[in-house]
């Protein structure tokens, strides 16, 4: 039986402004992920001289080189985590707007959010150490920026919501397909 189990709703406002806000999330998302690829392939290329020249200005070893580097590969990984995160809640979002909330490939997707997650907050320990190292260097150089992570135990509440999240889709579903096959 593939019946839905509750009637679409196509004219929920806050499902609405998820999906306006999703979207423009996820630009804004590509938009510095294509911006931070750009700038790698600056360092690579024509920038790396003058780069080379204002860490060795600055006092740094030239690792710094590679610091930065990484540190802008490491900004990729996580926005196109994040990108791939909002990708999985727009999904969920339009299976609800078509009344199948527990839809099984929800649990999935819930999943894959919750693991998403912690990939971007796993990222962020790297990032935060080499933030911390290169951070005196920059302010040598006359920068004005400082990289800092909290490791905030809100962020694995989240992650763990997830997941629990996803069992509960996944049993909401089995209950579904049971009641359906009575029915």
């Amino acid at each position: 039986m593939s019946a839905t189990p509750f009637p679409p709703l196509r004219r929920d406002p806050l499902l609405a402004a998820a999906k306006v806000l999703l979207i423009l999330l996820m630009a804004i998302v590509i938009f510095a992920m294509s911006m931070v690829v750009i700038g790698i392939g600056a360092i690579l290329t024509i920038g790396r001289t003058e780069l080379l020249a204002e860490v060795a200005a600055a006092g740094a070893p030239p690792l710094a080189y590679w610091a930065v580097l990484a540190l802008m590969l490491l900004v990729a990984g996580a926005l196109f985590l994040a990108l791939r995160f909002a990708i999985e809640l727009r999904r969920i979002v339009l299976s609800v707007e078509d009344g199948d909330p527990f839809d099984p490939a929800n649990a999935l997707r819930l999943a894959r959010m919750g693991w998403l997650a912690l990939g971007v907050w796993l990222v962020h320990i790297p990032l935060a150490l080499i933030g911390a190292w290169l951070t005196p260097y920059a302010v040598a150089a006359g920068e004005d920026w400082q990289i800092e992570w909290d490791a905030g135990i809100e962020s694995l509440f989240l992650i763990l919501v997830l997941f629990i999240l996803a069992r509960v889709f996944r049993q909401g579903a089995a209950m579904r397909d049971d009641l359906e096959g009575t029915v």
